[in-house]
């Protein structure tokens, strides 16, 4: 009947209801597995990357702490040249460390402060600033990285001032943050542009977002553009996401926790501001913009704005500033590193894209009476050690290009190269690490931040099986 048709029709209707629901529901928890599992693999990426990061600084740090304790002490009849030469390692092992327990310290504050804005626990100090010291502030935090890449960064600020209510501080933090992230993406020799100016949009204007531009408040805008590697488009809308980076290899050469941009985010939005990230794709370089409200001119008579910072180099300088020391308590006279009373000198090759843990390495060798040559890249280090024919190769498997394991395999085929001792020197520690690093052709494989002494007890007992040859194969650790 008519009526059974139309109650089956409903019928037919509420079930197709429930089950457009139904799938609604499925999709909605299946997309919500999805974010839990993309959480859950972050979290382990950062696990992973903590270890790495924290123990790469302690690295240089320790060696340059054993190279400051062997050399504290001045040698009896010590002639000027050597006092001078003295001198000057023990000036470079106390820059290492200087510049590493600043990166040390750097990191952990990241994580403090993203914790703290997460928290709600960061409570801005303002007060009416002018952005151009703020900027001039930030450029002489980040010099020496700078230098250390032999890059140029190219400074534009306005003649007048440029006033915002802000946390000096934390406006400071932002900045330096992007131009560390600059740096960091940017090749050797390659390009930063930093630019200050006022925003003050036309009518009929519209920003990136389809807003009116008479709606926004007139302001300023900090730009840090480079030329470096650029970010995927894939990527791009996920920059500010905290644990984010781009993809990465064993180097892990570009460094960092996926903190930084997060933090420049939400500091930047403590200041009312907002924050951009802009790139047309690998290779094309990158783009981010910082838009700060101004301050109102009444609101500029409040306060007095801080005293002008020195204005800083904007073109590499070839080296950091001196660095600032407190006393502390001297320290007990080490005996030092006595050569090794052979023939031969025992020739080793330090091998480390960190510059400062492969100098700070070689100097320590070179004090215990080794020949030592030191080499930032994988390939040229192949072609130095078929030229030279290290005894002992110290290599770092989170090398740039050739990773550490392919350069091992690699240096097994040279002539020589099968007798050896190849010591893997690295923050990979975990026993899968361990395993490849054995099938790679190590014969020791040493977790950082490794001890110079005991690197120096492994050499000589190593020797000391192979006498005459220097070249005796060595006992897999």
């Amino acid at each position: 009947t008519l009526e059974e048709l139309a109650g089956r029709a409903a019928i037919a209707f509420e079930n197709a209801r429930l089950y457009g629901a139904l799938q609604a529901e499925i999709v909605e928890r299946r997309q919500a597995e999805a974010g839990l599992l993309e959480a859950s693999r972050r979290k382990d990426e950062f696990l992973a990357m903590l270890s790495h990061e924290l123990r790469n600084p302690l690295a240089p740090i320790r060696s340059a702490i054993e190279v400051m304790r062997a050399l504290v002490v001045p040698q009896a009849g010590e002639e000027a040249a050597a006092r001078a030469d003295r001198d000057a390692r023990l000036a470079q092992a106390l820059a290492v460390t200087d510049r590493q327990a600043r990166h040390l310290t750097r990191l952990v504050d990241e994580l403090l402060d993203v914790a703290r804005i997460s928290q709600g626990k960061i409570v801005l100090k303002t007060e009416t600033l002018d952005l151009r010291d703020v900027v001039r502030q930030s450029l002489e935090a980040v010099q020496s990285l700078v230098d250390l890449q032999r890059q140029e960064l190219r400074l534009q600020l306005p003649d007048r001032p440029a006033r915002v209510r802000g946390d000096a501080a934390r406006l400071i933090q932002v900045i330096t943050n992007l131009l560390h992230n600059a740096s960091k993406y940017t090749g050797p020799e390659g390009r930063i542009e930093l630019t200050l100016a006022r925003d003050e949009p036309a009518d009929g204007d519209s920003d990136d977002d389809g807003r009116a531009a008479a709606s926004r408040a007139p302001g300023f805008t900090l730009t840090v553009r480079d030329n470096g590697r650029g970010i995927p488009a894939s990527l791009l809308p996920h920059v500010f996401d905290l644990f984010e980076q781009g993809p990465r290899g064993l180097d892990r050469n570009q460094g960092g926790l996926g903190v930084g941009l997060t933090l420049v985010q939400r500091l930047v939005q403590l200041h009312h501001g907002e924050v951009e990230a802009r790139s047309d794709g690998p290779g094309h370089g990158s783009e981010f913009v910082v838009r700060l409200p101004a301050v109102q001119a009444d609101e500029a008579m409040d306060t007095v704005p801080p005293e002008p910072a020195a204005a800083a180099s904007t073109a590499p300088t070839g080296g950091a500033g001196a660095g600032r020391g407190t006393s502390a308590p001297q320290p007990q006279p080490q005996p030092q590193p006595q050569p090794q009373q052979d023939d031969e000198p025992c020739h080793v090759l330090v091998v480390d894209d960190n510059r400062d843990a492969a100098d700070s390495m070689a100097v320590f060798l070179e004090l215990a009476g080794f020949d030592t040559q030191v080499e930032l890249d994988g390939a040229r280090a192949l072609d130095l050690a078929a030229a030279s024919a290290p005894d002992v190769v110290l290599l770092d498997i989170g090398l740039p290009g050739l990773d550490g394991y392919e350069v091992a395999r690699r240096l097994r085929t040279l002539p020589g190269g099968d007798r050896c001792l190849l010591i893997a020197l690295t923050g990979y520690g975990q026993q899968d690490d361990r395993r490849r690093a054995h099938e790679a052709g190590f014969d020791v494989h040493l977790v950082k931040p490794a001890d110079p002494d005991a690197v120096v007890e492994l050499i000589q007992e190593w020797r000391l099986r192979a006498p005459a040859a220097l070249h005796s194969e060595a006992t897999t650790r």
